[in-house]
């Protein structure tokens, strides 16, 4: 029972009366399930009916539950307990009666944890616990004993273990042990850490918490009676431990709706009656209640029934379109046969419909896609997937995502190279790849060029132009936005600014002689040295009044050479003279020298 103290008291030898059970001032369980006094239930009965135990949100032991002995007393005077104890928990696990604990869980639909038939002796100890009434303990003893195995390391701290404290002959407990209960399970916080426990005490001869007396199935009936208490707590503690999981309305736990029913008997070899035979032992033990039949019984097998799953978990398409296959596989449990009808019977989008499912029904897989209108909204959608089989229902989930059109760009060439006071030689070309049915044509804009130096945006490529002569010599990354509505895309390109370089001029040939009122041509020749690409234009100084200068052409760019035309007039002065051509790019200047003989 879930109350700390349950009001039942013995009226006569093998007489029960049931009272309400206390609680808190909130009306909640205050810690601890009872395994009440009590006799033989009436031939026949076979549990509460129409009550079923309730989920009240707790946890429940999932995995393997440990069981731990800890003999408390003088175990002595009983040389046979530990075997008869160790075979139980030895042999419990996988049988039909601890598998009526597999129908409950823990969590919410659709993801239950149910606990396992699995439960196995995790270990003993002798307690060295010592108590102020050795004869007679305290609700806190019991926790004491179970604190100090763990703390010196007789038992580990075990999150999946239940603690059993056994007390031996002649030991009480002072809560009510043989007057009003036959042991309790409850857990507690210990080191940041809750651990379950029970209390199971040796009923002796002739109480209230022993059935047989004299015989019993395995020659030792304080044990053997210890043995069907153990019972009790150990499917209350797995299905309830934190005193919050399953209990009904009246709050019983598992064990207390069938207590003292033991349901079909038979004879043990030595003719005490038994109901269960594990491990070569005969046992008598109490029945549990099974919600599936609400009914006390000793073995459970779970009915046949099934589960979805669904692969892959998502699937994406844009407007317009249509998803790839879902595929629904129907899992088969407890050796289920049938047929399930599918269905998507919940998340799907305005403009989106799912196929017929193939096959429907299935005894295996089915398959169905989605189609997606034009104008679905982009968006992430959880669907919900129901499996019907006669009364069973089970669903699964899965995602459709609905693509928004969009695009991404790429830039080529990825780094071009320029020097100072150059441009670049080639644009870059911005490509645009359409996704999701994308039909814009983007927008460009550029940043991250060099300061001074302008950006010619032609459609969808560019070119960097005129870097100064004064721009920093490194690495520039250029970052390319394009823009189409709402969507906006960057990516980046590299612009490598290296040094102006210089570069020297020559003229030839280096002498001519011409008479008034004729020419002759020189040709300078721009020669580049560090990078230089440029332009370059000149001036000539040198020569007498009356004569006339063209270059042709009047720059060069980088390397090449330009005509130097000089003509004079009928009234040039004669004489040698010595002419200068300069050439100028920026700051950076050079200049060469030829004569000049006017006859």
């Amino acid at each position: 029972m879930r109350s700390l103290v349950c009001a039942a008291a013995l009226l006569a030898a093998g007489t029960l009366v049931y009272g309400q059970h206390n609680g808190d001032a909130n009306g909640k369980a205050n810690g601890r399930g009872d395994r009440p006094i009590g006799a033989l239930p009436p031939p026949g009965s076979t549990g509460t009916g129409a009550i079923l135990l309730n989920y009240n949100g707790g946890p429940v032991m999932l995995g393997q539950t440990h069981i731990y002995y800890i003999y408390y007393g003088d175990w002595s005077v009983d040389t046979k307990a530990a075997g008869i104890l160790n075979s139980f928990a030895n042999n419990l696990s996988g049988s039909g009666y601890y598998n009526i604990l597999t129908q409950y869980y823990s969590g919410s639909s659709p993801n239950l944890s149910y606990i396992s038939n699995s439960v196995s002796l995790g270990g003993s100890t002798v307690s060295t616990y010592v108590a102020a009434n050795p004869t007679n303990l305290t609700d806190s003893d019991i926790l004491g004993i179970v604190q100090a195995a763990i703390n010196n390391k007789s038992l580990p701290y075990d999150p999946n273990g239940l603690y059993f404290v056994l007390t031996a002959p002649g030991v009480g407990e002072s809560s009510g042990f043989l007057s009003t209960y036959c042991g309790w399970h409850t857990a507690a916080f210990f080191n940041n850490n809750w651990i379950k426990y029970s209390f199971v005490g040796d009923a002796g001869n002739q109480s209230g918490c022993s059935v047989q007396f004299g015989s019993s199935p395995n020659g030792d009936p304080p044990v053997d009676a210890m043995i069907s208490v153990i019972a009790h707590e150990l499917s209350e503690a797995v299905t309830d431990p934190l005193i919050n999981a399953w209990y009904d309305a009246n709050g019983q736990e598992i064990g207390d709706k069938c207590a003292w029913n033991f349901g079909a008997e038979f004879p043990a070899p030595n003719g005490s009656s038994a109901n269960i035979i594990l491990g070569g032992y005969y046992f008598l033990i109490q029945q549990e209640f099974s919600n599936a039949s609400d009914s006390c019984v000793m073995t459970y097998a779970a009915m046949p029934d099934f589960n979805l799953s669904v692969a892959p978990s998502s699937q994406s398409a844009p407007p317009g379109s249509s998803t790839g296959n879902y595929t629904v596989t129907v899992n088969d449990a407890n050796g289920f046969t049938g047929s399930v009808t599918l269905s998507v019977s919940a998340g799907l989008p305005a403009g989106a419909t799912a196929s017929a499912f193939t096959p429907n029904p299935t005894t295996g897989a089915a398959t169905f896609h989605i189609s997606l209108a034009a104008g679905t909204a982009p968006g992430t959608y959880p669907l919900t997937i129901t499996g019907t089989s006669g009364t069973l229902t089970h669903t699964a989930t899965a995602t459709l995502v609905v693509l928004a059109p969009d695009f991404s760009i790429s830039v080529s060439p990825a780094s071009q190279t320029v020097v100072q006071g150059g441009s670049t030689a080639n644009p870059y070309v911005v490509t645009v790849t359409p996704l999701n049915g994308f039909s814009g044509t983007p927008t460009l804009s550029v940043t991250g060029n060099p300061a001074g130096s302008t950006v010619n945006i032609t459609g969808l490529s560019f070119t960097i132009n005129s870097v100064p002569l004064t721009a920093k010599v490194q690495t520039y990354t250029l970052t390319i936005t394009a823009t189409s509505g709402n969507l906006v895309h960057s990516t980046t390109a590299s612009l490598v600014v290296n040094p102006v370089g210089s570069f020297t001029i020559s003229i030839s040939p280096p002498s001519q002689s011409v008479k008034r009122k004729g020419s002759v041509v020189y040709t300078v020749t721009v020669t580049p040295s560090g990078g230089f690409n440029a332009s370059v234009s000149f001036a000539v100084t040198g020569l007498p009044n009356r004569i006339t200068v063209n270059f042709n052409p009047t720059t060069v760019t980088g390397s090449g050479s330009t005509t130097l035309t000089v003509g004079t007039a009928a009234s040039t002065p004669t004489g040698s003279y010595t002419l200068k051509v300069t050439g100028t790019s920026g700051t950076l200047t050079a200049s060469a020298t030829a004569g000049l003989t006017v006859k």
